[in-house]
């Protein structure tokens, strides 16, 4: 189940470019399960078809596995636009309970033809519009929020298919509040957060690394783009749901101070860690930024030591 906001939705991801199914990978479409292909128009932001996560997520975990691959189907259930208040269970919009609508829609359709199924996963692309209403002084509980959804989605789908296994979700970071106009965002910092503090929230990938639509819109991606992050999305459901392994993400391990050196000993997925200036943009000090309180201490230099250091 695919929810959030219009990234969920692909918006102005166009032209769509998975238009035919190469596995056997399904979706849900007027009563029916029909090849899975981007097909979508969003009327809010296109009249045109366009890319979202939803085929390279599935195609890619059945490129992996290979003959092993069990057959997916996607559902999709988000609302343009829509803060953590509106999608969530009980919350001002009629999102969460669509998504459940469609799950028990296709949990009816599988039966009626003896097929077992159960549902894999939750994957949340979200947390714009709550950047800004935080930035306008709400109280910022978006960490809890994604837990609290995870829980919900857990208990209702649970009830609903009859499976023992708990239900992950898979998150990413927000990454385009400079484009709101501001330098910083607690939305990142709170997606990380969920991710450290609950063993069923997986942190997949930050989104800085993505091409954004040129024009007009500071939050979506272009087509390719979306493409690119359903991969991230694929690889990691694969590792967690389909390997039974952990997934850790990029992130510190360990972060030790001596004098006027710092050392990050960091989880890396893919040994060794890189310093990439060709496919990302190159930032000074390779992105980091040293406080003290508030105030920016300047660095002298950042280099890779090690492996993972």
């Amino acid at each position: 189940l695919v929810t959030g906001q219009s990234l969920a939705l692909g918006a102005l991801g166009v032209p769509a470019l998975t238009v035919r199914q190469p596995y056997l990978n399904l979706m849900y479409e007027q009563g029916r399960l029909v090849p899975l292909i981007e097909n979508y128009a969003n009327p809010a932001v296109s009249q045109k078809a366009t890319e979202t996560v939803n085929s390279a997520l599935a195609n890619t975990i059945s490129f992996l596995a290979g003959s092993t691959s069990p057959q997916f189907i996607i559902s999709r259930s988000a609302t343009n636009g829509a803060e953590m208040s509106k999608i969530k269970k009980n919350g001002n919009l009629s999102t969460y309970a669509e998504g459940l609508a469609e799950i028990r829609a296709i949990r009816d359709v599988l039966a009626k033809n003896k097929e077992q199924h159960k549902v894999a996963a939750i994957v949340l692309i979200h947390g714009e519009t709550d950047h800004t209403l935080i930035q306008s002084g709400a109280t910022n509980t978006y960490a809890d929020d994604i837990r609290r959804l995870r829980a919900n989605y857990d208990m209702d789908l649970r009830r609903m298919t009859g499976q023992s296994e708990k239900i992950p979700i898979f998150i990413d970071q927000m990454m385009s509040f400079t484009g709101y106009g501001q330098a910083t965002s607690s939305i990142p910092l709170a997606q990380y957060a969920a991710s450290l503090n609950d063993s069923n929230v997986y942190l997949v990938t930050p989104k800085y690394i993505f091409d954004y639509y040129p024009a007009g819109s500071q939050a979506h991606l272009v087509n390719i783009s979306y493409r690119w992050l359903g991969e991230y999305y694929g690889k990691v459901i694969k590792q967690v749901v389909l390997d039974d392994r952990r997934w850790t993400p990029l992130s510190p391990r360990q972060i030790l101070r001596t004098d006027r050196l710092v050392a990050l000993d960091l989880n890396v997925p893919v040994i060794p860690i890189v310093f990439d200036t060709t496919e990302v943009l190159a930032a000074p000090n390779y992105g980091f930024e040293y406080y003290d309180g508030e105030k920016n201490i300047p660095i002298s230099k950042v280099e890779i030591k090690d492996r993972d250091t």
